[in-house]
């Protein structure tokens, strides 16, 4: 029976373990905290440091101090200096273009 093993009043036998449990969590959670934000930072700092370039695209990287890098970048990924440089990336795939043309058919070309 529940009545034995948490005492008489069942509800504030659980709010008790309840309570342990919680002081339990705060001593851990410091140790904790720092294990979960090493991963996540890493995270983090990937995400801004790396960029993609698609096919068909070029990159330029923008530096806030020395200007535009004379060097392009290709499809695949690359990396930058975050908060420093900036990547602009531009479609260079060929565009079809039509001529527009007076004669009556495409014989007449």
């Amino acid at each position: 029976r529940i009545d034995n093993c948490l005492g008489s009043d069942p509800i504030s036998a659980m709010a008790q373990q309840f309570e342990k449990l919680a002081a339990n969590a705060a001593k851990l959670g410091g140790g904790l905290l720092a294990v979960a934000a090493l991963p996540t930072g890493g995270v983090m700092m990937w995400n801004s440091c790396a960029f993609n370039v698609d096919a068909g695209h070029k990159a330029v990287v923008f530096n806030r101090f020395s200007g535009l890098k004379e060097k392009t970048y290709s499809e695949g990924t690359s990396f930058h200096f975050p908060w420093v440089e900036w990547p602009y990336i531009f479609n260079v795939r060929a565009q079809p273009f039509t001529m527009p043309s007076l004669t009556g058919s495409k014989d007449l070309q």
